[in-house]
């Protein structure tokens, strides 16, 4: 007792204020250097960050052979950013979003880090027309290829407009293949209304809009009052590097790192087509939208340059070049040209139908709330096709309904509550349960279907270990596994310097983890590409129980590229 006794005292004196223990801390070290050529980067400042809330915690310079160090650094979980001049803001070990956390007192070695900075790189140039004028007011879209979702694919990265003197500019990019296009509007083109007569929309100088008589000519109520003069009644084409109107021929401009480069567009007018379409039908009890069209390009829809204008019967779109095109009923957003359909543009004046919606499938779909979740009562259905392009949307009703309408095709669907996506925890078709969430939709088919939201509060923990010691930087992979052949639901992830990583926002269910040392670059998505990495994967479950927190008791492998 007396031992106890003893013990217990020597205790209360050692948590009496001012005697309190001294906490361990660390030292963080490394080299900053350049991603191109691995030199040194002297005066580059580099921060120690706070995952939580990206505030630095401490920040330092490197001197002149690139080396920083921070002491007294905590135990924990931290990220390392750099910049320098004429150098990207990069974090260590970064991939398009994710980064290697630098976890201090786990034993690992964190005074001999390497982060390399990018060079950052610039396209600038000049847009002319015929004349070599400059062309004011022209938009300059920047593509770039993309593997952050699996596949390699061609996604917008930046746009610019042109001063007065036709010049643009687009700054700090990073390395990889590029497209360039550019879109104008000639300043003195003026396009007819399509020859209508009766009331017409317009919009006034101070952005109202309202309704006046075409009676004579259809520029009247425009401010002209003489038939146009066809030589105004012209348009540029859409125009992609190095100068070709043909979207196929376009050109991949490939940035190393570091590079300035300096390009022009020379844009001819040519003479203009007026489309006339009648108004978009209603769409699940709301007005038509304003059809939309847009040029094809490698899956994206480049909106096209004219003038839309509305009567009480019909859209007019002018100022268009002619050439080829995708048109949507303006129910769905023209962003990909998986929502329109292909329509080929040349007489002067056009008269077209809307993308035929006769074979749309009507769907009501009921969403109920799973275990320890709510539904609010602003919450959206949402219907994606299998390329992640959302089909349709529609909010639910006081009874948890939605009705959508959709054009045959696969689908999955997703429900949204409160600026977060809920995760799908079963589908019912009637009254037959579904494997996975993916519908087929038949043209004209008439279905009611069943969805069951889940929170997604779940977080799952683990290490990565290759053979037997830690794997910072692994590509981590998380994947429903009904979705394996085709994984619609995922989640990625990137080990930190001991090797550990933690997923949030999991809902219940099972799920394969995947993890691949250098797999950044692995096309994941395409058809049998995950069957390689399967017999190294390992199965999660994600029980549906109080405890929010699961952590794998044996290491993760990471399997080579």
């Amino acid at each position: 007792m007396r031992r106890a006794a003893l013990t217990l005292v020597l205790l209360a004196l050692a948590l009496r204020p001012g005697r309190t223990q001294a906490q361990a801390t660390y030292r963080v070290a490394g080299t900053v250097v350049s991603a191109m050529d691995n030199h040194p980067l002297q005066r580059a400042r580099v921060q120690l960050l706070n995952p939580a809330n990206q505030q630095p915690i401490l920040s330092t310079a490197s001197d002149e052979y690139g080396h920083f160090a921070f002491t007294g650094v905590p135990a924990g979980n931290h990220e390392l950013q750099g910049s320098a001049p004429n150098y990207l803001q990069t974090f260590y070990d970064d991939h398009e979003g994710f980064n290697t956390g630098i976890v201090t007192g786990a034993g690992v070695d964190t005074e001999s880090l390497v982060l390399k900075l990018r060079p950052e790189s610039s396209i600038s140039g000049v847009v002319v027309n015929e004349a070599a004028e400059p062309v004011q007011g022209a938009i300059v879209h920047l593509f770039r290829e993309s593997h952050s979702f699996g596949d390699s694919s061609i996604v917008p990265a930046a746009t610019a407009g042109t001063d007065d003197l036709g010049h643009f500019e687009l700054a700090h990019l990073l390395p990889g293949e590029y497209y360039l296009a550019v879109t104008a509007t000639p300043w003195y083109a003026v396009h007819p209304d399509g020859q209508q007569q009766g009331p017409v929309q317009f919009l006034d100088s101070a952005g109202n809009t309202g309704w006046a008589v075409n009676r004579s000519a259809p520029q009247a109520i425009f401010g002209f009052t003489d038939a146009i003069d066809p030589g105004l009644d012209v348009a540029y084409a859409a125009t992609f590097y190095p100068g070709t109107t043909d979207p196929a021929h376009a050109t991949p401009i490939h940035i190393g790192g570091g590079n300035s480069l300096d390009v022009s567009f020379d844009l001819s007018a040519q003479p203009a087509v007026t489309l006339i379409l009648p108004h978009a039908p209603p769409a699940n009890g709301r007005p038509g939208g304003y059809p939309q069209v847009g040029i094809s390009f490698h899956g994206q829809a480049l909106p096209a340059m004219g003038e839309t204008r509305q009567t009480q019967t019909q859209t007019v779109i002018s100022g268009i070049a002619s050439g080829d095109y995708v048109l949507s009923d303006g129910n769905a957003p023209l962003q990909r040209t998986g929502a329109g359909n292909p329509i080929h543009l040349s007489e002067r004046i056009t008269n077209a139908a809307l993308p035929e919606t006769t074979g749309a499938a009507h769907i009501r779909v009921t969403v109920q709330a799973g275990h320890d979740t709510q539904i609010s009562s602003h919450a959206q259905v949402v219907l994606f096709r299998s390329n992640r392009e959302a089909a349709a949307s529609q909010p639910i009703d006081e009874k948890n309904q939605a009705t959508l309408d959709a054009a045959p095709g696969d689908y999955s669907f997703a429900i949204y509550a409160n600026g977060q996506a809920l995760a799908i925890g079963k589908v019912v078709a009637g009254e037959r349960a579904l494997p996975s969430n993916r519908i087929h939709l038949t043209p004209g088919e008439i279905a009611s279907f069943t969805v069951t939201a889940v929170s997604r509060n779940h977080t799952l923990k683990a290490v990565v270990r290759r053979d037997g010691k830690t794997c910072p930087g692994a590509f981590i992979l998380l994947v429903p596994t009904s979705e394996i052949a085709d994984p619609h639901n995922f989640y990625r992830q990137q080990s930190d310097l001991d090797g550990s990583f933690d997923i949030g926002g999991l809902a219940p269910g099972e799920y394969t983890l995947f993890a691949i040392d250098g797999g950044w670059e692995v096309d994941w998505q395409r058809s049998g590409v995950l069957s390689k990495y399967l017999p190294a994967a390992v199965a999660v479950h994600i029980p549906d129980t109080a405890d929010k927190i699961l952590t794998l008791p044996e290491p993760v492998p990471a399997q080579p590229r």
